[in-house]
């Protein structure tokens, strides 16, 4: 055993004496392909981030206090959502962790639509005055508390009572979500009853549901407009920013720390534990024989990339990168590599 490896030493020795030698020998031509990957790279993403971008915040439609007020509602509910992640990444505890991970999923999503829909910016305002309010104060002070390190009675039963309130902060958050919805639920609702009511009539009989009547129809649409009525302030409690009025917005930046959200709720069952370990296998091989053409990219799907590898193997800059690859996946930690690369 001491024989081989030894003899496995030497030739690790050998093959870093190559690739020193090698690299003083073409580090123009990897100098130049490096840069030339990186300019690829970047107009990729500038074409991605070109084709991603956000839809005009359009609020024409709404009287100048109203849009002043939607377009501060909206900014506030952006700063106070990149706040939590920002808080979220220096917790210690990890069961508020996920707690948090999945409340921001439900505000990421809503966030994406009241960008989408920006006249529904109003409707929403109990969920950004109040409760994600609420979810970054209390954040706030976890955090401070956790900073102290004190871990008295006191301060062990306060952050207990922290973590039980924001537990139910998910159920609150989808519901101030379907509040925003209703106005769309009901007119899908309106719809599905006249087109039933037309099914019938045409002697359709097996028709799911009941038939609603007019004056069940009249009433959805008084409660509609009654919603919307009180969803409209009349005054303003603090004072209104007209200056730079809807210039925040949810860019690809948070569409990466939603799928960081995502994916540190996530923990590895048993169950794949197998399939884990053989594709960390098949990973770690791929980057290790065939990573100069980005063959390890192709497995995981990373076309793009793997395309790059292929392109710029001549610079053997690619065949560095795959052998770091290599090893970083074999001494990956299994949730992590479950996380990051597993596919089903």
């Amino acid at each position: 055993m001491d024989f081989f490896f030894e003899v496995f030493a030497n030739l690790i020795f050998l093959l870093g004496v190559d690739l020193v030698v090698f690299l003083v020998e073409n580090y123009e031509w990897i100098i130049g392909g490096a840069m030339a990957m990186a300019a690829a790279s970047y107009g990729y993403k500038r074409y991605k981030l070109g084709k991603d971008k956000a839809p005009a915040f359009d609020l024409t439609a709404l009287s100048e206090e109203q849009q002043a007020l939607a377009a501060e509602l909206f900014d506030k509910a952006v700063a106070d959502y990149n706040a939590i992640e920002a808080l979220r990444d220096t917790l210690k505890d990890e069961a508020l962790g996920t707690q948090l991970a999945t409340m921001q999923v439900t505000a990421y999503r809503l966030l994406k639509y009241l960008e989408e829909n920006p006249m529904k910016v109003i409707p929403a305002r109990r969920f950004v005055d109040y409760y994600q309010d609420r979810a970054l104060t209390l954040t706030k002070q976890f955090c401070d508390l956790e900073k102290t390190g004190l871990e008295t009675a006191q301060v062990m039963e306060t952050k207990q009572k922290v973590r039980q309130t924001l537990m139910t902060f998910d159920e609150a958050y989808e519901a101030e979500f379907e509040k925003v919805l209703s106005d769309q639920l009901m007119d899908m609702e309106a719809e599905l009853a006249v087109l039933r009511q037309n099914m019938k009539a045409e002697g359709i009989q097996d028709v799911e549901g009941e038939v609603i009547s007019s004056e069940t129809l009249s009433a959805m649409d008084a409660a509609r407009a009654e919603a919307n009525a009180g969803n409209l302030p009349e005054k303003r409690e603090r004072p209104v920013n007209r200056a730079g009025r809807g210039k925040a917005r949810l860019r690809k930046r948070e569409d990466i720390e939603r799928e960081r959200a995502v994916a540190k709720s996530m923990r590895m069952p048993e169950a794949v534990r197998g399939e884990v370990i053989k594709q960390k296998v098949i990973n770690a091989g791929l980057a290790a024989v065939l990573g100069t053409v980005g063959a390890h990219k192709f497995y995981q799907g990373k076309t793009f990339q793997g395309v790059m590898y292929a392109v710029f193997c001549w610079t053997a800059l690619p065949t560095l990168i795959s052998w770091v690859e290599a090893i970083r996946y074999a001494v990956m930690p299994m949730d992590d590599f479950y996380k990051q690369y597993f596919r089903d």
